[in-house]
């Protein structure tokens, strides 16, 4: 039951918004060199200037929020989820049924298995009391 529960939750909260952080640092060792045509002189000397134009760290975060308005999925999920749980607590009281009834069955068998000893013991009781009135019987003949 948690668990479905959980998963009814988790597909009915696309219908929140979604909000989205990620950053990123970088740290160069080395810092690279960007090569710029040299525009002072003209190329007699050195067609091209090495010139370090980054920085030694660079950084950059984006934040986003985004809401889902339309979503077949999310219609279903919101359509179904009542059903679903519905389903569920009758799955729920079945089993708890189900459990009830198996526990009153063992104890039916128990009291059902001590009401045969309880019989057992009064058959022999009553096999001793007839061979006691039996001799009895006997004995008071023999009297006579």
């Amino acid at each position: 039951m948690k668990t479905l529960q959980k998963n009814i939750r988790i597909a009915l909260s696309a219908w929140y918004p979604q909000l989205e952080i990620d950053a990123n640092i970088q740290h160069f060792l080395q810092i690279p060199p960007t090569i710029y045509p040299n525009l002072i002189n003209p190329p007699s000397y050195t067609p091209y200037i090495s010139l370090v134009s980054t920085p030694t760290n660079m950084s950059t975060g984006i934040f986003s929020a985004t809401q889902t308005l339309y979503s077949n999925n999310l219609f279903f999920a919101a359509r179904t989820s009542r059903e679903l749980r519905n389903q569920a607590s009758k799955i729920l009281k079945f089993k708890d049924q189900y459990i009830c009834r198996c526990n009153k069955a063992f104890f039916d068998v128990l009291l059902t298995e001590e009401e045969i000893n309880v019989l057992n013991e009064d058959i022999v009781r009553l096999q001793h009391n007839y061979k006691d009135a039996y001799s009895f019987i006997k004995m008071d003949l023999r009297i006579k």
